[in-house]
C-alpha cells in the first residue's frame, strides 16, 4: 500500500504497479551486494573487509568474568575494544589474525590473559603491548613467528609472568628482547626452529623458573652463567642437536631441579667421559637419559662403560671450555676492557657444587691479573693495563678525605681542650674566692 502514496500512482494502472513492486524489491535485496545471487553478509564474515568490527559485534562477552570469546570467528583483524572496553581475559585463537598492532591493542588497557594462538601472526613489532601495562600472560602458540626483536615486551616489565611461544617458526632471538621482564617466571619456546641462543638473553629474568627448549635446532648453547640463568626449577633441551656440549652439561645440572638433555647424543670423547665421572662421583640418578655415539654408531648411556684413549693437555682455550666461557662472561662486570690474553693453568674434572672465586693481583707493570678458580679448576687471566688516571683520581681523593678528617679532629679536640681550660679557671677562681 506503501505505492498509494507516490504521485505517479493515478498514471499506472494494477499491473504496472505490481511491475513497479518487484523492480523495488529486487533493488533492495540484491542491489547492494553487486552480484546476483550473493549471500547477505553476516557481521563476523563481514571482517575480512579492511575495517573491524566491534568487540560487542563479533564477539561473546561475559560481563561477571570480564571475558570476552573472540575465538573460532573467523576474524582478520583484532577487533575494536567497544563494548569490551574491560574485559581482563581476551580469547581470540583459532582465527586468521596475520599481525597485531599497538593500535588495535590500545583500547585494551586492562586485559591481563590475551590468547592469540593458532592464528596467522608472522611477527611482532617492537612496543606491541606498550599500552598493556597490566598483561600477565600472554599465549602466543601455533602462529608463524620467525623472528623475536628486542623491545617486543616493552610496557609488560611490572606485570609479564608467563609467555608461550611454542609451536612457531622462529629461527632467531634478538638479545634484550626479554631484558626487564623480572616478575617473568614461564618461558616456552619449544618446537621452533632456533639454531643458537644468544649469551645474556635471560640476563635480569630474576623470577625465571621455567624454560622449554626443546624441539629446535640448536647446534650450540652458551654455559648458564653466559646466558643468565641463576637458578631454574626446570630447564628442557630435549631432541637438539647439541652433540658437542658435553663440557657444559654439569653446569646446567647444577643450577636446576630438572634438566632434560634426552635426544641429544653427544659425541664419545673425552668430555663425555668427564661427565661420567662427575655423574658417579656426585650420584645422580641413573635415568639420566644422556649418552653419547662412537663414530655415529654405537649408543652409550652416561652409565655405561666407556673406554676411550684420551691424553692430558696443559692448554685449552676451545670457546666451548666452560670456565672460558664463564671468565668472559664475569669480566663483564669486572673490566670494561674487551680483549683478554687467555691462558687455562689447570684443567681437571668438576666433581663439587659450582663455587667461583675471583682474586685480583698487580704485577710490577700495574697489570691486573684475575684469577678465577670454579672448585678444581683454575684459570689465570691477564687484562687490561690499569690507567693513570685511576691513581690520581685515588690519591686526590683519599688526600680531600683525611685533610678534612684531620679538620675535624682538631676542631673537635680545640673545643674539648677550650672547655676543659674553661672548666680549670672557674675552679681555681672558686679556690681563691672561698672564705677560709
Amino acid at each position: 500500500m506503501w505505492l498509494k502514496q507516490v504521485p505517479l500512482y493515478s498514471h499506472f494502472g494494477g499491473g504496472s504497479i505490481c511491475f513497479l513492486q518487484f523492480i523495488c524489491a529486487f533493488i533492495v535485496v540484491f542491489g547492494s551486494h553487486g552480484t546476483f545471487g550473493t549471500p547477505t553478509v553476516s557481521p563476523v564474515a563481514a571482517t575480512t573487509e579492511n575495517v573491524s568490527p566491534t568487540c560487542g559485534q563479533a564477539c561473546e562477552y561475559e560481563d561477571l568474568y570480564r571475558r570476552a570469546h573472540c575465538d573460532q570467528r573467523r576474524l582478520a583483524f583484532v577487533p575494536i575494544s567497544t563494548g569490551c572496553a574491560g574485559v581482563t581475559l581476551f580469547e581470540i585463537q583459532e582465527n586468521n589474525i596475520t599481525s597485531i598492532t599497538t593500535e588495535q591493542l590500545s583500547g585494551y588497557t586492562l586485559v591481563r590473559t590475551l590468547d592469540i594462538s593458532r592464528n596467522q601472526i608472522s611477527s611482532f613489532r617492537p612496543g606491541t603491548f606498550i599500552n598493556n601495562r597490566q598483561m600477565t600472560n600472554i599465549i602466543a602458540s601455533y602462529n608463524k613467528l620467525q623472528i623475536l626483536l628486542r623491545c617486543t615486551f616493552n610496557g609488560t616489565e611490572r606485570s609479564m609472568q608467563r609467555i608461550y611461544l611454542d609451536n612457531n617458526s622462529i629461527q632467531f632471538i634478538e638479545n634484550e628482547t626479554f631484558f626487564g621482564l623480572d616478575k617473568l617466571q614461564v618461558l616456552y619456546l619449544q618446537n621452533n626452529r632456533l639454531h643458537e641462543v644468544p649469551g645474556g638473553l635471560f640476563a635480569g629474568l630474576i623470577a625465571l623458573n621455567h624454560v622449554n627448549l626443546s624441539n629446535n635446532q640448536l647446534h650450540d648453547i652458551p654455559p648458564p652463567f653466559q646466558l643468565g640463568f641463576c637458578y631454574l626449577e626446570k630447564l628442557d633441551l630435549r631432541n637438539n642437536q647439541l652433540y658437542q656440549c658435553a663440557s657444559i652439561v654439569p653446569f646446567f645440572y647444577n643450577i636446576t631441579n630438572g634438566f632434560h638433555f634426552s635426544g641429544n647424543p653427544l659425541i664419545c670423547d673425552c668430555d663425555f667421559l668427564t661427565i661420567q665421572k662427575w655423574f658417579y662421583e656426585t650420584n645422580h640418578p641413573q635415568n639420566s637419559q644422556i649418552g653419547c655415539k662412537l663414530d655415529n654408531e654405537t649408543y652409550f648411556d652416561v652409565k655405561d662403560n666407556l673406554t676411550i684413549p684420551c691424553e692430558e693437555t696443559g692448554t685449552d682455550t676451545s670457546p666451548q671450555d666452560p670456565i672460558v666461557t664463564t671468565f668472559q662472561s664475569l669480566t663483564k662486570v669486572t673490566s670494561s676492557a674487551n680483549t683478554w690474553n687467555k691462558e687455562v693453568t689447570t684443567r681437571s674434572p668438576q666433581s663439587k657444587g659450582t663455587h667461583i672465586s675471583i682474586s685480583p693481583k698487580y704485577d710490577d707493570e700495574n697489570e691486573k691479573q684475575i684469577e678465577i678458580s670454579v672448585d678444581d679448576m683454575k684459570v689465570s687471566r691477564y687484562g687490561y693495563r690499569v690507567p693513570w688516571i685511576s691513581y690520581y683520581t685515588g690519591a686526590l681523593l683519599t688526600i680531600y678525605i683525611v685533610f678534612h678528617f684531620v679538620k675535624w679532629a682538631t676542631k673537635f679536640c680545640g673545643k674539648q681542650t677550650y672547655k676543659k681550660i674553661k672548666l680549670s679557671k672557674r675552679s681555681s677562681h672558686l679556690n681563691t674566692t672561698s672564705p677560709v
